[in-house]
């Protein structure tokens, strides 16, 4: 009787575990097909939170997974929350961080952006996301050299991090070096081909390089990604001068 007991404690467990997996991989389906409250609609139903810091429990990726559909769907004090708890879950894991972080400077809080990024350094000194927080958090106060050390330091870590490689670009820019901010924009944009900011950038690059057919070449590239984007109609403008 003991052992039937057991088997079937064993039978149910991964039963249930069965169903919470089939649920989850069916929001994190509907997240990738951009269906954000059917995917929180499928997380809410399976998310116990009194198994939050229960050991095994599936709750950090469910949080994590719901606090991204709450961030696309600019839910951010919801978005925070999830990602709070998931840092209480897995205190060791910069992830969570990173996210805080990004959401704070998305919605201009760019001085709770810092403390998290030097939070993220201070677990993980060679993470390069931390760095990119400190730098971005810079550049949007305006202290450009701050924001161009964090960003080198960011690139020296991941030289495949594209997004620091742009932030340095701007940061070189509003410095006024431009051949050195052509660079930058140059590296990003071969690392990551498919962005019509990061085209628009080294754009103006060339434009202040004074070389106005680079410049048109790259704004139209930009344009291709994004024919709608009125800063890049803008960009493009200034650079032809019509």
């Amino acid at each position: 009787m003991k052992i039937f007991r057991i088997l079937l404690s064993l039978f149910v467990f991964l039963y249930i575990s069965s169903i919470l997996s089939a649920s989850y991989e069916d929001a994190l389906k509907m997240y990738n097909e951009g269906n954000y409250q059917g995917a929180l609609t499928h997380l809410a139903s399976i998310l116990d939170v009194s198994k939050d810091m229960e050991s095994g429990s599936s709750n950090y990726k469910i949080r994590f997974l719901a606090a991204h559909c709450h961030w696309k769907m600019k839910n951010y004090t919801n978005a925070l929350a999830h990602l709070k708890r998931c840092s209480d879950i897995e205190s060791s894991n910069v992830n969570p961080l990173i996210d805080i972080a990004l959401i704070l400077i998305d919605t201009n809080k760019y001085g709770e952006a810092e403390t998290y990024g030097r939070k993220i350094i201070t677990i993980d000194k060679n993470n390069s996301m931390g760095y990119y927080v400190l730098g971005l958090s810079k550049l949007k106060i305006g202290n450009y050299w701050g924001a161009k050390e964090f960003f080198e330091k960011s690139t020296s870590l991941d030289v495949e991090q594209y997004a620091a490689w742009n932030g340095l670009g701007k940061s070189l820019m509003l410095l006024n070096k431009y051949m050195e901010a052509n660079t930058a924009f140059s590296t990003a944009s071969a690392l990551n081909p498919q962005s019509a900011e990061i085209y628009s950038n080294l754009a103006m690059s060339y434009y202040k390089l004074e070389k106005n057919k680079e410049a048109v070449m790259y704004i139209n590239k930009a344009l291709e990604i994004e024919p709608e984007n009125e800063i890049l109609k803008n960009n493009q403008k200034q650079i032809t001068g019509e």
